[in-house]
């Protein structure tokens, strides 16, 4: 599966390089230290997407659900969902607001099925206040909406990981290790970091 680089370009943004066997953990990325195989219970992803990227969807709707059937509790994913500069705000707005209400995930899927369905990037507003409406949240989305700290609040959110977030989806395991969303590579990775690989 491509990862998109920041200027929406299907390109090849594997970091790092093969690391197998000795000390290392094995698979392709990029590691801010050298964390030992084979000495973790459970393991920790953080995964950086954007509603716009369609190699984004994909990861959500069938990379993660494989590694969560796969791994149970060994594998804790936290998603991150952030708007680009040239990405229009209001998904992420959407998704915020339903995280207040325990809604996210409902509204994730939905938000990722508009795009399937309209064939759209979700810049167009309308798209994203339709999926709004289908859960009550439409007058509180149109108020952010009309906030201009709301658009504020998420270009604040993108700067505090823009200094990292090279591509999409951008997955980081244990705040350590920075790959991609290609999943044999996630797998090889996890299973070494694993004191009983899956």
């Amino acid at each position: 599966m491509a990862c998109l680089l920041l200027a929406f370009s299907v390109g090849g943004c594997t970091p790092g390089t093969d690391v197998v066997g000795g000390r290392g953990v094995e698979g392709r990325y990029s590691a801010l230290v050298d964390l030992r195989p084979g000495t973790l219970n459970q393991v920790a992803l953080d995964v950086y997407e954007d509603f716009t990227c369609p190699a984004c969807q994909t990861f959500s709707l069938e990379v993660v659900p494989a590694l969560q059937r796969r791994y149970g509790t060994a594998l804790v994913i936290r998603t991150h969902y952030v708007a680009a500069p040239s990405t229009d705000p209001a998904a992420v707005i959407l998704h915020d607001l339903a995280a207040l209400q325990g809604k996210e995930s409902d509204v994730a899927a939905a938000l990722w099925a508009s795009r399937l369905e309209h064939r759209t990037s979700l810049q167009n507003t309308e798209r994203v206040r339709d999926v709004a409406i289908r859960f009550g949240l439409d007058e509180q989305l149109d108020n952010a909406l009309a906030d201009p700290r709301s658009a504020a609040r998420v270009s604040a959110e993108w700067q505090g990981v823009a200094y990292k977030v090279s591509h999409f989806p951008y997955v980081q395991i244990e705040g350590e290790i920075v790959t991609n969303g290609e999943p044999q590579n996630l797998q090889r990775i996890i299973d070494s970091l694993l004191r009983t690989p899956h």
